[in-house]
């Protein structure tokens, strides 16, 4: 059971806001992608495999970084870097991949899961975990989705290959709204205009 983060450390605060999202997560193999180059070769301190690599950030080729450097490959969940895991929220994703194809978390808690394909309602986009199954049916995220978009291609995947995906109530975390829009500089270029890919992609 793994969980991979996309991070842009740009300063110390991006620094700590990375290891108090690791610090919440547990003993589970943890692999960060990490878009700062200038950080190679340095100690992180931290109880993470860093990857680098090397190249303009795109969400999507980036997680696919991370995937092909996992060394378990059963349970995944795929984080950005501005989540803060409330105590038990990964071992709850974790065991809920045992009854859906495909997870998110809450920041409120409820006594209910709630399945559904709705980008940010049901799938958190700063949130998702997945059986690896999933991962291999997929072939690999859609590397034309550089970040925003992203959520929405998977909430189309998953409905046209009929796979569920719940919301699940008492896995609790707190999302730092818009921090992860530190890991673009060209931000009109990763937000709004893939609305066009998508577009082309599914027809809407």
């Amino acid at each position: 059971m793994s969980i991979i983060i996309l991070s842009y450390t740009k300063n110390p605060s991006y620094y700590t806001m990375l290891r108090e999202c690791i610090e919440s997560i547990g003993d589970y193999e943890i692999v960060v992608v990490e878009t700062n180059n200038k950080l190679k070769g340095k100690d992180m301190m931290l109880p993470a495999k860093f990857i680098f690599p090397g190249e303009e950030f795109n969400y999507n080729k980036f997680l696919n970084y991370g995937f092909r450097n996992l060394v378990s490959k059963e349970k995944v969940i795929i984080s950005n870097n501005d989540v803060v895991y409330e105590p038990g929220c990964i071992d709850a994703l974790f065991k809920s991949l045992d009854t859906y194809d495909s997870v998110s978390p809450v920041e409120q808690y409820s006594d209910n899961n709630i399945i559904g394909y709705t980008s940010n309602n049901h799938i958190k986009g700063w949130c998702i975990g997945l059986n690896y199954k999933v991962y291999e049916q997929m072939g690999e995220w859609d590397e034309s989705f550089k970040f925003w978009y992203q959520d929405d291609d998977y909430c189309s995947f998953l409905q046209k290959h009929s796979l569920n995906h719940a919301l699940i109530g008492n896995a609790v975390a707190r999302h730092l709204c818009s921090k992860s829009h530190s890991l673009v500089d060209d931000l009109e270029e990763f937000t709004h205009n893939q609305s066009n890919v998508f577009d082309r992609k599914w027809g809407k």
